[in-house]
């Protein structure tokens, strides 16, 4: 119905506006009649009559004219109470009353309102015919009897003079009906917004001061900025905030700590990237009996987002006072009941007061004595609903006199929605009627007013508002081009542009680019228009760039805020043009509504943002949102509470929380809620509920009260944390922490083991030694001492051998030579590899393999290894002179390997542990066996990796052991023409040179010494310079060099050696201690040919060099 204009002005003040050019038409009529008049008594010759009945007839005319084009809905009643005019905002709400001119004004509004209503409404209407005094309403809703739908409105009557000479009533209205729902949705938005992010987004922290440690929650580290995992200090806590802002907060903790009392501080934080935050910090210190701060807890939440709505509110109330300093209106602030009225310039309309004015002394001072009731109920109705106060009143002005003002406040409202302040503005109405423009001109600029309005109100997005608001004023004013556009830094920015028959100057373009005498026009903000800019003293470059654009007549508005030069419109033609006064209202009155329209639909989109961040934030939070009524019935539940509870949301709306609660704890919920519900504390409680599957969801809530405006309980909010995980983690903590013990026991057992068991070869091969020193001459002696010695170096290779395994099958590294084999192959090799050992102890050895082959998929090294330890170990866990047997045989899909014996057995409480790590069944010293206990964990480990398994049988102590392989059998292979190598012939040595490097000069020397018998030319280097040097004039065809050595490591030595043109063709060959996955590959990374692991068997380093081509001679 309402035809409200873009820069959001009242209604009143534009039936005010109205009413001054109806008054001012009215005396116009008037005196043009008189005018009339004595033109025809002067001619003599003329009809009065005729010329009368002519100048009436006009004189309607341009009164229809009026009220047509009048914004919003205006009618007039005659003086027989019948309906004499109205214009086209007025039409729907009389759709059923036809023909409604000419009409009985009290029939029409019986159908319109009802006989209840119609009646009153037209007793307003008679009181103002007879007695000329104006009403009027205050906010008015009523159920419409002809639509049945409730309706709120806005109106005002007041009597006039017809055509004819009679008196009527004319009556402006508005409805208001979808504001006041958008303005209540608003609020309710905000509300909900507000308290989802109160329960929702607190950081925790705790400061043990007696420790110094500091604890943060992650939420709490996000606040502040400091990355996750930070090892929080006081001093970290201190850099995470802006630097002004560090020695405020450090004074706040320091008087709470020598206090033992509270502080709050509100301050900037500086994240990682540079960003400035606001956060809150609350924190309390607690003391001993002593009196001595002992620790310092707290809480803190991000404010930046209030931080910014406190700036954009402090802006957009500067904007407001600019805006009501341009129209010349006066602004107050008051207090949030409006007993205070803070220090006011009255601009003549009022007093002006350099003081704040308290205890409503502003009323006494600025208000009639007889206005006093009727100012006092406007104010209660606004504080009450929290809405728009407006009102026209009389006001004393600053001589004393008696005016009259309109005036208009908003609330301001806190995060909460709470009033904190009322701002408004004040305009001297007084002298209205004598301020109207000539009627002619403002008819023009209002028709287009209203069709601008009309454009630009169903518009949303920012661009389009612009081009259209363009269009409308090019096409009206006939221009060739329009252009709206908006100031960023040191350019200005055309989007969209009206053109006709001229280029387009949408793009970005220097704020310079004006004529210096422009722009210092423009940054006052005044309008800067011209007819011909040929006439102007501009330079020759400013002269062709207005010919470049063809611009010959222009006008630009400027739009200043907050004394900013933002934004501006500009109208060009390429013609010599003279602008009108209305021409330049024209523009001027676009450039203020397209900018008000931008911001508003800015403002819009970013009010929609916001919902739909709110939506998202209930849709898509990982924890659980629950909202209840006052009687704790859920009114709101978001998707990941449904989750939780396994229910769908509509079984559990309407419901309580203690519904789902577990029986167990539903007395301390009852009773934390009724706490926070009588206006105690928000709380944070862990509890458990029960979920639709019978399962319990272990949870933690933080619950606050939702308040009314009179602290009234309206509800309260839950965000529900699932802890389940967590009190999984803690119980898993607490039974690693219980296992610890007995990890740390065996592994000093282990390492004891070990030192031990590479003790015991060191003592014979030592012994040896001694014995070929002193029995030189006694060849046989040296022979059996130098087997002796090899059967410990073998033993000491086992065990490195089993350490180095245990840590491949640890780190996953192990890799496995599959193929199809047979198992009577891998028992034949590990029983020639264990029979030394049983022939010694004196055992009997039966083995069962059947006659057809048995095949698996495996390796045949790895499974060769897992029979001949579970052999050694019936070996040495049997006494002397016992029996042992290894079966083979199919059972179904598996292949089953059984090694048994007569032996010491194994205590039942033993069993579950023979496969573990470092594990020996009986470590008492009378019956140690040797070894680390790591052979049955590779057993295992190896028989896993096969994708078979392994288990261990014993009746007890001396009942004898039995393992039991299980393999997947396999098919049998086809023929695949192997050949036979163990017959092929030997070839001929080939002499080589070959450079040792290794800083150990023993190692060096005896392995060159070595590779001297076989055949060789060798040289030594003891560090990676040396072998270069050597390596250089020697030549080498090999070079076997260790990886750590001092000076230059054999990886740099290597690199070296391969950027040499002699030394890209060598064979070098590392040895080292280590042999795991990583270290071959950074072995071949530096340039390695092979990789040997320390002690190299010379058997295996004579192998590789007969597989290498013979050297150039």
């Amino acid at each position: 119905m309402s035809q409200s204009l873009p820069n959001d002005q009242s209604l009143l003040a534009e039936n005010a506006a109205l009413r001054v050019r109806l008054d001012k038409a009215e005396a116009m009529l008037r005196a043009s009649g008189v005018r009339e008049t004595d033109a025809l008594v002067a001619e003599g010759d003329a009809d009065p009559r005729h010329e009368a009945e002519v100048a009436q007839r006009r004189n309607e005319a341009l009164f229809s004219t009026i009220i047509e084009q009048a914004p919003g809905g205006v009618y007039v009643v005659d003086a027989q109470f019948r309906v004499a005019a109205m214009n086209a905002e007025t039409r729907p709400y009389f759709a059923a009353v036809q023909p409604l001119i000419g009409h009985d004004f009290d029939e029409a509004l019986e159908i319109v309102w009802g006989p209840e209503v119609g009646p009153q409404i037209a007793t307003i209407f008679r009181h103002t015919l007879s007695t000329g005094e104006r009403y009027v309403s205050p906010r008015f809703s009523e159920q419409r009897h002809d639509i049945g739908v409730e309706q709120a409105f806005q109106w005002e009557t007041q009597r006039i003079t017809l055509s004819d000479g009679q008196p009527g009533v004319v009556c402006y209205f508005q409805e208001i009906t979808a504001r006041e729902r958008a303005e209540a949705a608003l609020r309710d938005s905000e509300e909900r917004l507000r308290l989802a992010i109160v329960g929702s987004d607190l950081g925790t922290w705790h400061w043990d001061l007696r420790t110094g440690a500091l604890e943060w929650s992650e939420r709490c580290l996000t606040i502040f900025g400091i990355p996750l995992g930070t090892a929080m200090t006081y001093e970290t806590f201190l850099g995470a905030l802006h630097p002004d802002d560090r020695a405020r907060a450090d004074e706040a903790v320091r008087s709470a700590l020598q206090d033992g009392a509270e502080y709050r501080i509100e301050c900037r934080t500086v994240w990682p990237d540079g960003s400035e935050h606001w956060a809150v910090s609350l924190g309390r210190a607690y003391t001993d009996a002593d009196g001595a701060a002992t620790r310092l807890e707290g809480i803190a939440f991000d404010i930046t987002e209030r931080k910014r709505v406190e700036m954009a509110l402090l802006e957009s109330e500067r904007n407001y006072r600019a805006l009501a300093t341009a129209t010349s209106e006066v602004a107050y602030r008051m207090s949030a009941d409006w007993s205070k009225m803070l220090p006011l310039d009255g601009r003549d309309v009022v007093a002006s007061s350099d003081a704040s004015l308290v205890e409503w002394a502003w009323l006494n001072q600025n208000i009639p004595t007889d206005e006093h009731p009727r100012v006092r109920r406007a104010i209660s109705e606004a504080v009450a609903t929290q809405a728009l106060f407006e009102l026209e009143h009389r006001v004393r002005d600053s001589n004393g006199s008696v005016g009259w003002t309109l005036s208009r406040a908003v609330p301001i409202l806190d995060a909460n929605g709470t009033v904190t302040a009322w701002f408004g503005t004040a305009s001297n109405i007084t002298d209205r009627r004598n301020a109207q423009e000539a009627l002619s001109a403002s008819e023009a600029r209002n028709a287009f007013l209203v069709m601008l309005a009309d454009t630009l109100r169903p518009l949303s997005d920012p661009v389009t508002i612009q081009v259209e608001a363009s269009r409308v004023l090019g096409e009206r004013l006939g221009a060739n081009r329009v252009a709206y556009f908006e100031v960023h830094g040191d350019d200005f920015i055309v989007l969209r542009d009206y053109t006709s028959a001229v280029p387009s100057i949408v793009g970005s373009h220097p704020v310079a680019s004006f004529a210096p005498a422009i722009l210092a026009v423009l940054r006052t903000g005044r309008t800067s228009a011209e007819r011909d800019v040929h006439g102007q003293p501009i330079t020759p470059d400013e002269q062709a760039v207005f010919a470049h654009l063809q611009v010959r007549a222009y006008i630009t508005v400027p739009l200043i805020k907050d004394g900013q030069f933002v934004a501006g419109l500009s109208v060009h033609t390429d013609t010599v043009r003279t602008w009108s006064a209305a021409e330049l209202a024209m523009a001027e009155d676009t450039a203020e509504r397209t900018w008000a329209a931008v911001e508003r639909a800015r403002a819009e989109s970013a009010l929609r943002e916001s919902e739909a961040r709110l939506s998202g934030i209930l849709r898509h939070s990982p924890v659980g949102i629950v909202e209840t009524d006052a009687h704790g019935a859920m009114t709101l539940v978001n998707p990941c509470w449904c989750e939780m509870l396994g229910r769908a949301e509509a079984e559990l709306l309407g419901r309580t929380i203690l519904d789902f609660t577990h029986p167990a704890c539903v007395d301390a919920t009852a009773t934390a809620f009724r706490g926070v519900a009588s206006g105690g504390p928000d709380i944070v409680i862990e509890l458990d509920y029960c979920r639709k599957d019978g399962s319990v969801l272990h949870a933690q809530s933080h619950v606050t009260a939702i308040l009314s405006p009179a602290g009234e309980l309206v509800g309260m909010i839950a965000v529900v944390l699932d802890v389940s995980a967590r009190l999984r983690a803690e119980a898993e903590l607490r039974r690693l922490a219980a296992n610890l013990s007995e990890v740390d026991r065996r592994k000093d057992v282990f390492l004891a083991t070990l030192a031990h068991e590479l003790r015991n070869p060191l003592a014979p091969i030592r012994n040896g030694l001694q014995i070929m020193e002193l029995a030189e001459a006694d060849t046989g002696m040296v022979e059996k001492t130098r087997s002796m010695m090899e059967r410990q170096v073998e033993h000491m290779t086992r065990l490195i051998d089993d350490l180095m395994d245990v840590s491949r099958i640890s780190l996953g590294k192990i890799q496995l030579r599959t193929a199809t084999m047979s198992l009577a192959d891998a028992v034949q090799s590990a029983v020639e590899s264990s029979r030394a050992l049983i022939e010694v102890q004196g055992h009997e050895l039966v083995v069962d393999v059947p006659l057809e082959p048995i095949y698996v998929e495996g390796d045949v090294a790895r499974l060769s290894q897992v029979f001949a330890n579970l052999l050694n170990n019936a070996a040495k866990y049997t006494g002397r002179g016992g029996r042992i047997r290894l079966a083979v045989e199919q059972q179904e899909i598996d292949a089953v390997v059984s090694v048994d014996d007569n032996g010491d057995g194994i205590a039942a409480d033993k069993l579950s542990h023979v496969f573990d790590m470092f594990t020996q069944i009986d470590g008492s010293l009378e019956k140690s066996h040797g070894g680390l206990g790591l052979g049955l964990y590779i057993v295992k480990r190896l028989v896993e990796l096969h994708d078979g398994s392994i288990i261990v049988e014993s009746g007890g102590y001396g009942a004898g052991s039995r393992f039991v392989v299980r393999l997947p059998a396999a098919l049998a292979p086809g023929t695949n023409g192997a050949v036979d190598h163990k017959h092929e012939p030997r070839s001929t040595p080939v002499r080589r040179r070959i450079l040792v490097v290794d800083d150990n000069h023993d190692v060096a020397t005896s392995l060159a010494e070595l590779l001297h018998v076989m055949g060789n030319n060798t040289k030594t280097a003891f560090d990676g310079e040396q072998a270069l040097i050597i390596a250089e004039a020697f030549r080498p065809d090999v070079i076997v060099m260790d990886i750590g050595m001092p000076k230059l490591n054999g990886y740099d030595a290597c690199r070296r050696i391969r950027s040499e043109p002699w030394g890209q063709n060598i064979v070098i060959i590392a040895q080292s201690g280590w042999g795991q996955e990583d270290q071959v590959r950074m072995s071949q990374e530096a340039g390695f040919t092979s990789h040997l692991v320390k002690p190299v068997d010379p058997v295996a380093l004579n192998t590789l060099l007969a597989g290498l081509p013979a050297p150039m001679v």
